[in-house]
């Protein structure tokens, strides 16, 4: 995937008259795509949300509108994932410019690992999780530990 990522970035946003290697500028568009994204897919999960309050009601129609707005929140989810892989990908070459792009990309999914079992270090011993009661996030439990990125890019230079 990261590979098709790369692609993108080099036959779409390199290519740009505007594209100059400068992150900042890159970044801002992929800023403006990642906010536009989410808020689509935000407004899709909503109405897919109140949707599924009136399935009584719809019957039959219902079922053709719910794989609609699923695809369409699918859509939005992996485009975000997308856009995130791909400002990711752009940092790691600005950063880090002196390295291939084979290691570029095998520093990104090295990265990716780390924040995947950061994040899964939240869940207690046996698995469960606790949330705060006011945010819904999932609160760290006593085995997490920080992603260590800062010392993977060192390993990088």
């Amino acid at each position: 995937m990261i590979f098709k990522i790369q692609k993108f970035i080099d036959k779409f946003i390199k290519q740009s008259p505007k594209y100059k290697g400068a992150v900042d500028s890159s970044l801002k568009h992929a800023n403006l795509f990642l906010k536009e994204e989410v808020g689509e897919t935000q407004d899709a999960l909503y109405d897919f949300s109140l949707n599924e309050k009136q399935e009584g009601r719809l019957g039959f129609a219902y079922k053709e509108t719910q794989d609609s707005e699923f695809c369409e929140i699918l859509d939005g989810c992996l485009d975000v994932v997308f856009i995130a892989y791909n400002i990711a990908l752009q940092m790691i070459e600005y950063y880090k410019p002196n390295i291939s792009e084979t290691k570029r990309i095998k520093l990104l999914e090295r990265l990716l690992d780390e924040v995947c079992e950061s994040n899964l270090s939240k869940a207690n011993a046996d698995g469960s999780v606790k949330f705060d009661s006011e945010t819904g996030k999932i609160l760290k439990g006593a085995n997490y530990f920080k992603p260590r990125i800062a010392e993977i890019l060192k390993e990088y230079e």
